[in-house]
């Protein structure tokens, strides 16, 4: 195929737009996939540590500290779920703090009480593989408290390591097809003109 032919330069036209449309429209996939993955360890976060401060930290007075650790063990077993659980009162004491992951996927920072924190709050470690999230908790009788879970990313970065690949794979095979399919259709397109100009002749 002449390269300074039109027939040419339609399909590499339709080619080249294809590609851009391909590209964004994989970024866009695996971003969206990306935060769809954290959001969903965030509100397992966020339901835990809403379970652990409702049932379980509102009546720490009445049931004492050691049964609030006993129980936190037992039902919820942060090592083997890979989480890091950790509660803190206002002057930094703290009631709780659970063993590493088992899988050792993330270190668990060291995160004191955080002052005037009146909302839950998120962060997003991906450098080191882990989601911290913070909810404060306050008593009727005025204590507050601060629940710190830390969940492992690997699993979401395990993911996004696949689609990638998918992705990476797919990519040059769809790029070929379209590149075959855009030069029969740019053919195709041009018989009448062929027709025309042979006539014309």
């Amino acid at each position: 195929m002449n390269p300074r032919s039109i027939r040419f330069r339609l399909a590499a036209y339709h080619v080249l737009l294809l590609a851009g449309v391909l590209l964004a429209f994989s970024l866009a996939a695996f971003w969206g996939f990306r935060r769809h993955l954290t959001h969903l360890v965030e509100a397992q976060c966020a339901n835990l540590t809403h379970q652990i401060a409702e049932s379980l930290l509102a009546n720490v007075h009445v049931s004492g500290a050691d049964y609030l650790r006993d129980e936190v063990q037992e039902h919820y077993d942060p090592e083997t779920n890979n989480l890091f659980v950790r509660i803190v009162e206002t002057n930094g004491t703290v009631v709780y703090e659970s063993g590493e992951p088992h899988d050792r996927s993330f270190s668990p920072p060291r995160v004191s009480f955080l002052p005037n924190l009146k909302e839950p709050r998120v962060e997003v470690d991906a450098g080191n593989g882990r989601l911290v999230f913070i909810r404060p908790y306050t008593l009727p009788q005025g204590e507050s408290y601060q629940i710190q879970m830390i969940a492992s990313l690997r699993p979401v970065q395990n993911s996004l390591e696949g689609l990638g690949r998918v992705e990476i794979l797919l990519f040059p095979f769809a790029l070929l097809i379209s590149a075959i399919g855009s030069a029969v259709l740019v053919s195709r397109s041009l018989i009448p003109i062929r027709q025309v100009i042979a006539t014309a002749q």
